[in-house]
């Protein structure tokens, strides 16, 4: 009898056991959204606390963007078969060191965006299965030595946005997997020689924006599959010679905005994987002549904002892949013969903001594939007529704000691709009659600001793809009939600030595409001539600034769009049966243009 009742008893507790392993492997906590894969979506459910019941055999659980600010150990203890788990975007201040205990299948976790000060020892140690830690964004201060040193399949680690200051010479040392190591926006000063000595699969460093000064000589050296080397941003005075030496899988290496004055000879020969390099923004005076001898696989080089006063003329000699090249806002004066001849895969060539005086008729002649030549704020005077003329790929020329005062007729002849021309606030008085003929493709011109006084009839004839005209602060008086007539595809004229005081008749009948027209700023005569052209609906739509009469007397500062044959004619003739000079045919009363006198009778 006694025997019945313990075995029907263990027989209850067998039975509630396995309720309790169904229920716990099947529940769902409240607020959130079980799959039958295994998820379990919880994210942005203005949950504080982890939720109690979740099924056991829960691979990927988010739980990112709640209100989540404590953990304690029991909260993931029973979850063993997790594989992914987001704690991102919480208000997580302390993590307790058994926290993650039991996650030994864990591959990514992610803790970004908490308020994280402290990493207790041993709080990964047994996450050796871990792939992928998010620590970015975070308040971590401080790095114990051994905190990764059991996550030996670790291949991503991201620490950046954090007030970290020191790394311990050790603490990466495990990490023998890890490809990318993202320490940027933190308060880092200093590298240990040896701290990224163990990291031979890294191919991915970010240290920008942190407070290094010193690169150790062989702080690198391991590095040999490193990919990505970013330490811009930071206070660097002095490269060490071999410091980038044992990269030769380096595609991009990034140094801007630092404090480097010279360049060693040979600090770079040994990158020719080299694709990307930026060294803008620094204090670069001087660039020996073979500094940049073996990037022959180089693309991109950044050498703008620096205190570059001159070019050695063979200092891109090798770079024959080089596409583009930034040299602008230096201190460059003159362009030596033969500078760019070995440059003939350049798509664009930056050297505005410099002071350049003069261009040698051949220093862009191999330029073949040039697209985009920007020289504009410099002080550049005169154009020699082939100085452009190998370009024939060029689609856009930046020449604004310079000293030119006259353009020679064949100066753009070539540009047969050119798509935007910028002449910009210079000196230029006329326009010869053919410069612009061969510019079939121009769709930008760029006239402004200058001393033009007078267009030729044909000088814009040839520029049917032309859709931007800006003529505006010049001296423009007279518009020639026809002036305009093949611009079939133009959108935007702009003739503001100019001493326009008439248009001829039909002046924009053929631009069936233009939009919108500027004409403010101009001494105009509302006489007969202007309101017959003003009859126009869309002229006046056209008009989308807001001109104002200079003349006749009774007309001053009245708008545009308010004249009407009786306030030209005050109301005592009209312009219907006007003449040609624009004036009105008065009543029998009056007389004058304007019919501003009274007849005697």
């Amino acid at each position: 009898m006694q025997r019945s009742r313990v075995t029907c008893r263990a027989a209850a507790v067998s039975v509630l056991g396995l309720l309790w392993v169904v229920t716990a492997a099947f529940a769902c906590p409240e607020r959130c959204d079980c799959g039958s894969d295994g998820e379990v979506e919880c994210r942005g459910r203005g949950l504080t606390v982890v939720p109690a019941n979740i099924p056991l055999n829960t691979t990927v659980l988010y739980l990112s963007s709640n209100n989540i600010q404590n953990l304690s150990d029991v909260d993931f203890s029973n979850l063993t078969s997790l594989e992914r788990l987001d704690l991102d975007n919480n208000d997580i201040r302390v993590l307790p060191a058994g926290v993650f205990s039991h996650l030994t299948r864990l591959q990514r976790l992610s803790l970004s965006g908490n308020h994280i000060a402290d990493l207790p020892d041993g709080v990964f140690s047994n996450l050796t299965s871990l792939e992928r830690l998010y620590l970015h964004n975070n308040n971590i201060l401080i790095l114990p030595n051994g905190v990764f040193s059991h996550l030996t399949r670790l291949q991503y680690l991201l620490l950046y946005d954090n007030h970290i200051a020191d790394l311990p010479d050790g603490v990466f040392s495990h990490l023998t997997r890890l490809q990318y190591l993202l320490l940027y926006d933190n308060h880092i000063a200093d590298l240990p020689d040896g701290v990224f000595s163990h990291l031979t699969s890294l191919m991915y460093l970010y240290l920008d924006d942190n407070h290094i000064a010193d690169l150790p000589d062989g702080v690198f050296s391991n590095l040999t599959s490193l990919v990505q080397l970013r330490l811009d941003n930071n206070n660097i005075s002095t490269l060490p010679t071999g410091v980038f030496s044992h990269l030769t899988s380096l595609q991009d290496l990034r140094l801007s905005g630092n404090h480097i004055t010279d360049l060693p000879d040979g600090v770079f020969s040994h990158l020719t994987s080299l694709q990307y390099m930026y060294l803008s923004g620094n204090h670069i005076a001087d660039l020996p002549a073979g500094v940049f001898s073996n990037l022959t696989s180089l693309l991109l080089l950044y050498l703008n904002n620096n205190n570059i006063s001159s070019l050695p003329t063979g200092v891109f000699l090798h770079l024959t892949s080089l596409e583009e090249l930034y040299l602008y806002r230096n201190h460059i004066a003159d362009l030596p013969d033969g500078v760019f001849s070995h440059l003939t895969s350049l798509v664009a060539l930056s050297l505005s903001n410099n002071n350049i005086s003069s261009l040698p008729t051949g220093v862009f002649s191999h330029l073949t594939s040039l697209q985009g030549l920007w020289l504009y704020n410099n002080h550049i005077a005169d154009l020699s007529d082939g100085v452009f003329s190998n370009l024939t790929s060029l689609v856009q020329l930046r020449l604004d704000n310079n000293n030119i005062s006259s353009l020679p007729t064949g100066v753009f002849s070539h540009l047969t691709s050119l798509q935007y021309l910028y002449l910009t606030g210079n000196h230029i008085a006329d326009l010869p009659d053919g410069m612009f003929s061969n510019l079939t493709s121009l769709e930008q011109l760029y006239l402004h600001n200058n001393n033009i006084s007078s267009l030729p009839t044909g000088v814009f004839s040839h520029l049917t793809s032309l859709q931007y005209l800006y003529l505006t602060g010049n001296h423009i008086a007279d518009l020639p009939d026809g002036m305009f007539s093949n611009l079939t595809s133009l959108e935007y004229l702009l003739l503001s600030n100019n001493t326009i005081s008439s248009l001829p008749t039909g002046v924009f009948s053929h631009l069936t595409r233009l939009q919108d027209v500027f004409i403010a700023e101009n001494p105009w005569r509302c006489d007969c001539s202007l309101y017959g052209l003003l009859t126009s609906a869309r002229l006046r739509d056209l008009i989308k600034d807001d001109p104002t009469c200079s003349s006749p007397p009774h007309m001053e500062g009245d708008t545009l769009s308010s004249v009407t044959g009786d306030t030209v004619c005050q109301s005592r003739g009209d312009c219907t049966t006007g003449s040609a000079d624009g004036t009105c045919a008065c009543n029998v009363r009056w007389t004058g243009p304007f019919c501003e006198t009274s007849r005697i009778l």
